[in-house]
């Protein structure tokens, strides 16, 4: 008998029959018959058809919740609350007010108490509907925001990835090129040691059975030889170039690890505030909701010269540093002062310093220069107008100077203003004995190209 329903009181005598009326005092559905018996009783029970019954009548129940099989038969004024005779003596015994549930239900139909309930539950599916328009939008939006998350996502794997593949490649370019060089001067090398030790064979030969008219030729002879070979020489040192093949920072692999600690962090959800509802909240139809709160700015960072200190020029480098020129006093002698590099990590607020050289006089910081060579930092000082010291900041020491040289000397620097470096290389500003220039320099110092400005130039603003 699917779909049907079956009398309550039967079915406790194992008898099945089909239900026509909802029982309000028994809370039971009941055949006609039980409901004619069920009519019977000293106080008649109320009845109404099946049909008319709503679903949540049937799952009602008028039994106390705090005692099994005890009837809600009356009702505490004071506390608004149905309660059974048990409740009554064990809770309501002081409660001035105790009725029976029919006197309290009197007018019941025609009060207040309907129709400011129908006027909640109105306004009340009015919110549940909003929410559920809020929720779509919320997914639609979060959908949305997944599919350009992913793309944003993609972009930088490959934007990531590129960058790895030019930087490796530019590696492997310098790296040929070095090997090549230095293969050549290797080669070089050997020919000129060959012909040193031939000479020198001769020359010791001439010295022991020659005359001294011949000796004195081959003197004059082999000593134009030995400047053309110390010229030679000279000229490979200065070419000698060595970059880190190393690129990557002490601390890379950790500032990467922090930037995908912070990534991971942007992407765990937010918690929405749950919005609770109460009857006076259904009432004015209103929601509080809850704003998350911001994380404050990051800290104002000072850089403070001691006691006695001074700095000159700066320059940032990519992973977060400060690059410094100072002059400071020596720990060891009072009258000396120490000339250095000050490095300052703006994560972790720790610097250290790379010692360039020892003076007893004070350093003329209105004059001088930093810029970053890739792992490189290349400064000019007052102390060295005309010459740009290189510093590896890997390393921690200075590694090389390079002196601008015209490759036909036709002019000579007197003093190198600034510079700056773009796509591998240098590019001084400075006075030399013919005026105000501009230079494109390689990394060995070698002027590529060079522009004159009019000498009334002071400064120039160089984007690369």
């Amino acid at each position: 008998m699917a779909g049907v329903e079956l009398c309550q009181c039967c079915l406790r005598e194992i008898e099945e029959e089909v239900a026509d009326l909802w029982c309000n005092d028994c809370s039971e559905v009941v055949c006609r018959s039980c409901g004619k018996a069920h009519r019977r009783f000293v106080v008649a029970h109320d009845f109404i058809s099946i049909k008319d019954a709503p679903s949540f009548r049937k799952n009602r129940s008028e039994s106390c919740r705090s005692h099994v099989n005890k009837k809600l038969i009356l009702f505490c004024v004071g506390h608004d609350e149905l309660i059974c005779h048990e409740c009554l003596s064990e809770n309501h015994r002081k409660c001035n007010k105790i009725v029976e549930i029919e006197k309290a239900a009197e007018g019941v139909k025609d009060s207040a108490a309907i129709t400011d309930l129908k006027e909640r539950m109105s306004k009340f599916t009015n919110i549940l509907e909003k929410t559920q328009i809020e929720n779509e939008q919320q997914l639609s939006k979060m959908r949305a925001e997944k599919e350009v998350a992913n793309n944003h996502l993609k972009e930088f794997l490959k934007c990531f990835k590129e960058h790895v593949m030019r930087i490796e490649n530019n590696l492997n370019q310098e790296y040929e090129k070095i090997v090549v060089q230095n293969v050549d001067n290797g080669e070089q090398l050997r020919y000129l040691k060959q012909s040193l030790q031939e000479n020198k064979d001769w020359l010791c030969m001439l010295e022991s059975s020659s005359s001294e008219s011949n000796i004195f030729h081959a003197v004059k002879y082999l000593n134009t030889i030995q400047v053309t070979i110390e010229n030679q020489i000279s000229q490979i040192k200065r070419d000698l170039i060595t970059i880190p093949l190393d690129i990557l920072p002490p601390d890379g692999t950790k500032n990467i690890d922090k930037l995908f600690e912070e990534m991971n962090e942007k992407a765990t959800p937010n918690t929405i505030p749950v919005t609770t509802v109460s009857d006076n909240a259904c009432k004015k139809s209103q929601i509080k909701v809850e704003r998350t709160s911001q994380r404050p700015p990051p800290p104002y960072q000072e850089l403070t010269a001691g006691n006695n200190s001074t700095l000159g020029a700066f320059c940032f480098t990519k992973d977060g540093r400060i690059v410094v020129e100072a002059c400071v006093p020596s720990e060891i002698r009072t009258n000396l002062r120490i000339h250095c590099l000050r490095i300052f990590d703006l994560h972790t607020c720790k610097s250290s310093q790379i010692k360039l050289s020892e003076t007893s006089q004070d350093i003329n910081f209105n004059a001088g220069s930093i810029s970053m060579y890739d792992n490189f930092a290349l400064l000019v000082s007052k102390m060295r107008d005309n010459v740009i010291t290189v510093i590896d900041l890997k390393l921690q020491r200075m590694c090389r100077t390079i002196s601008m040289q015209h490759p036909k000397y036709v002019f000579h620097v007197i003093k190198i203003k600034w510079i700056s470096c773009k796509g591998g290389k240098i590019f001084p500003f400075a006075e030399a004995n013919l005026g105000i220039w501009l230079f494109s320099n390689e990394f060995n110092g070698r002027i590529l190209s060079e522009f004159r400005f009019p000498d009334s130039i002071i400064d120039l603003d160089f984007d690369g």
